[in-house]
């Protein structure tokens, strides 16, 4: 996968992506997305956010970069010299994807040394205008007209935390002033038991066994414990 390995631990995918000179990178766990799945793909929308913020470097600039071997100063130009060391003439040579070289020569005779180095700069400038393109584009950093974009999965906690925030709220139709508990009231309206609900699980407590206030509080209890995850005894539905 572009920019996606398994890491050492092999419980983890890493992304590892280069863009000029400078590397970015994130690990993203099984055991906090939930599993390997979940993990890669929430390591796949986050390599395709960064390829999308950090595009890959055209092809023209990338040949205009000084290397190493280079002794002319001017990238793709390069001196040719007799057996004396003497200048015999000056090249201006660059790869163009799926064209091939690109070469132009002029003779120092017949140009004079400064001559024919202003001509190959020239001629290297020209063929930069042909290069087009970038390095290693991914489909991430050029989607298709109304490709969808990957979103990412929760981390699981943080996915608990904003599942309890959305079934913590108090709802408009909510009567007893707290999310997941109400009253069941008998047909002349008095309160007969609270219950504790979450999803399909419950747990009621009657007021004839613990009165009115005693049984709302404990319903109210049952509500938190089922938003930690702790079933209480009694409770139905899990």
């Amino acid at each position: 996968m572009y920019a996606i390995r398994l890491c050492g631990t092999g419980l983890a995918w890493e992304v590892l992506l280069y863009r000029r000179c400078k590397v970015h990178k994130k690990m993203f766990p099984f055991s906090k997305w939930g599993d390997k799945n979940a993990a890669l793909l929430a390591a796949r929308a986050w390599r395709d956010e960064q390829v999308r913020l950090h595009a890959p470097m055209p092809l023209a600039e990338r040949a205009g970069q000084l290397t190493k071997a280079n002794t002319s100063g001017v990238p793709g130009v390069r001196c040719e010299l007799w057996p004396d060391g003497a200048p015999r003439a000056w090249f201006a040579r660059t790869k163009i994807r799926n064209r091939g070289f690109l070469t132009n020569r002029f003779a120092v005779s017949v140009y004079g040394e400064e001559g024919a180095k202003a001509r190959a700069i020239a001629a290297r400038e020209q063929h930069l205008t042909q290069m087009k393109g970038h390095m290693g584009v991914h489909p991430a950093a050029v989607p298709a007209p109304g490709a969808p974009v990957t979103r990412a999965p929760l981390p699981v906690a943080e996915a608990k935390a904003r599942r309890t925030r959305i079934e913590g709220r108090s709802m408009s139709n909510n009567k007893s002033g707290i999310s997941g508990v109400g009253c069941v009231r008998g047909p002349d309206g008095e309160p007969i038991q609270w219950k504790a609900t979450l999803g399909t699980t419950n747990r009621g407590f009657s007021v004839r066994k613990y009165g009115a206030e005693e049984a709302r509080r404990r319903a109210i209890e049952a509500r938190q414990a089922f938003l930690d995850g702790i079933w209480p005894d009694g409770a139905q539905g899990r």
